[in-house]
């Protein structure tokens, strides 16, 4: 209300609060009006502060939208939309108003009492900015709010989450957590700093993605871990053409925010962004999220996008190396040999180079080409170095850098590389298993077998990690557990092929002849429907003793190599 001098006066408000000893709202009632009643007392039950917060926030989106969030032709439907129903998001109605007001006015009238505000003081302040209590060094950026209202654009909200990890991840003295580790918390209700503990980061990086037409905006805000304080917030607004320049002006205001030092390469790859054709980059981000699904069907099909995008745009490297990496999966689970890919990837990678020589994740897959393909391992051991030097928080390249090293004999070096790729990934599978792996590779086998142990905590169903543990078991000479572990891992891969080599070998080793016998005839079996490396036999003649026949299946590999 307004009275005669101009003073805006709040109504018909706070009824949860005390008068002297006597609670207004009592549990088993509804006092209040309607629409601006918190579930809590829609549902009778016991009133709190946090009561008060939900109808602040009510008004304050009247305030901003010119509407109420929740309203219909009658109480009864007023209460329903309470209980039920989601507000439009405001930034859709007001895409003008400080990133600061819109979180504020999103969580004061969260339905979950426990996801509102404990109490306001100083969040109306909108300062931006709150002191510190320590500094920061590493962050994770979670995954960004989709405001589009279309979930048909869920793909380009998450390309903008990746874009601006990969943009960060350039940055050597700041940890930034990888995707992978970080969609795990997308959609989540976990306080920030329980998902900051898990993630091992020091501050999290929140936002939103709005678009309309050729615009795009983005809202973000840096908050601290420790006191879940915001220390920053800004929103930009760019044409789709100035996507890379948006990614990196980001990148670089977050890093002056937390005082993190930029080296002059850094500054200048961070500032070198060019203009980019707005089609060609949304069919990259398409190719993107279906390549995050990693199905052959779905690599495939990002290919396809990526190659269009290729069309619109031939100068535009980030397409020409994720063909690279998707031809390099595709080789890694399709019937054909890895190199009838590698080819068709390496000229891909090639040309990302051709045209941006700073490209990390391009290094990475030429260094994988090299390891894997050619054997090149002098190269590949350059082309790593180069990845970590331009990516520093690419933890896919210190998980693959870490294989080559065990190859090379240096073991202490290969551990050191993949336990970063764990502090930069710590939730994703593959790279947990690949530090077990190279526990066992360095022969430190009950560390191997602990650290395998503690992720079946996290997950039991991961093959890989059960496949990982039978190996280990199985150098260690306890073969019970270890064919135990590898059937569990074939039953929970679908019948995957790859364990049954070493499946055989434990047989063997065990005394079980007959059962190892039956494990090279089932893979000569399939031999003969599909391709099947000739290393799957090697094993299981080791295990029989049968030199012979092992160093043969090894000669009929080592001819298969080719370089490409």
């Amino acid at each position: 209300m307004i009275t005669n001098d101009g003073m805006v006066k709040i109504l018909d408000f706070g009824l949860a609060k005390l008068a002297g000893q006597i609670r207004l709202t009592r549990t088993g009632t509804t006092m209040g009006t309607v629409a601006y009643m918190p579930p809590e007392q829609a549902r009778g039950e016991e009133a709190d502060q946090r009561t008060d917060i939900w109808s602040l926030g009510v008004v304050l989106s009247e305030m901003l939208m010119g509407k109420l969030p929740f309203k219909g032709e009658y109480e009864q439907s007023v209460i329903y939309s309470i209980l039920n129903e989601k507000p439009i998001p405001i930034g859709r109605i007001q895409p003008g108003i400080p990133i600061d007001l819109e979180s504020i006015v999103t969580k004061a009238p969260a339905k979950n009492r426990a996801d509102r505000y404990k109490n306001m003081a100083g969040y109306l302040l909108f300062t931006g900015r709150r002191g510190r209590t320590q500094p920061i060094h590493s962050l994770a950026v979670l995954p960004l709010t989709n405001l589009f209202g279309d979930p048909q654009q869920k793909y380009f909200v998450d390309g903008m989450t990746e874009a601006l990890i990969t943009e960060l991840s350039q940055i050597s003295a700041l940890k930034v957590i990888s995707r992978t580790s970080v969609m795990q918390h997308k959609g989540a209700k976990k306080p920030l700093p329980q998902i900051a503990r898990e993630l091992g980061v020091g501050a999290v990086i929140e936002g939103s993605v709005l678009r309309a037409g050729e615009r795009v905006r983005i809202s973000a805000q840096l908050i601290q871990a420790t006191t879940d304080s915001r220390l920053w917030t800004e929103s930009y607004e760019r044409d789709l053409r100035d996507m890379l320049t948006l990614q990196s002006e980001v990148a670089r205001a977050i890093a002056g925010e937390i005082k993190i030092k930029l080296t002059p390469q850094e500054e200048e790859r961070l500032a070198s962004a060019r203009k980019v054709n707005p089609d060609a980059y949304q069919l990259y981000q398409k190719g993107r999220y279906l390549m995050s699904k990693a199905t052959e069907p779905d690599l495939k099909k990002s290919i396809e996008y990526f190659e269009q995008a290729i069309e619109k745009d031939p100068t535009y490297a980030a397409p020409y190396a994720s063909i690279a990496d998707a031809y390099l999966l595709i080789g890694q689970m399709a019937d054909l040999p890895l190199r009838d890919y590698a080819s068709k990837a390496k000229n891909a990678v090639l040309k990302a180079l051709e045209i941006d020589d700073t490209a990390g994740e391009a290094h990475s897959s030429l260094a994988d080409i090299k390891f894997e393909v050619e054997w090149d391992w002098e190269r590949s051991d350059k082309e790593f170095k180069r990845t970590i030097q331009l990516s520093p928080n690419y933890a896919y390249a210190y998980t693959l850098y870490s294989q080559l090293l065990n190859i090379l004999g240096r073991h202490e070096e290969a551990t050191e590389k993949a336990e970063r790729a764990e502090e930069l990934d710590p939730l994703n599978p593959f790279i947990y298993q690949n530090l077990s792996f190279r526990y066992y590779f360095a022969r430190g086998y009950d560390k191997a077998i602990d650290h395998s142990r503690k992720f079946l905590e996290i997950d039991p169903n991961y093959w890989l990690n059960h496949w990982r543990l039978g190996l280990t078991y199985s150098a260690k000479g306890i073969y019970d557990q270890a064919i135990e572990e590898l059937k569990k891992a074939i039953d929970l891969s679908e019948g995957s092929l790859e364990c049954l080599p070493d499946l055989g070998k434990a047989y063997a080793r065990s005394g079980k002849r007959a059962e190892a016998l039956k494990i090279l005839d089932k893979i000569e079996a399939e031999s003969k429907k599909k391709h099947i490396p000739s290393c799957f036999f090697a094993p299981v003649y080791t295990g029989l003793g049968d030199k012979d026949h092992a160093f043969e299946y090894i000669e009929k590999l080592m001819q298969s190599m080719i370089s490409v």
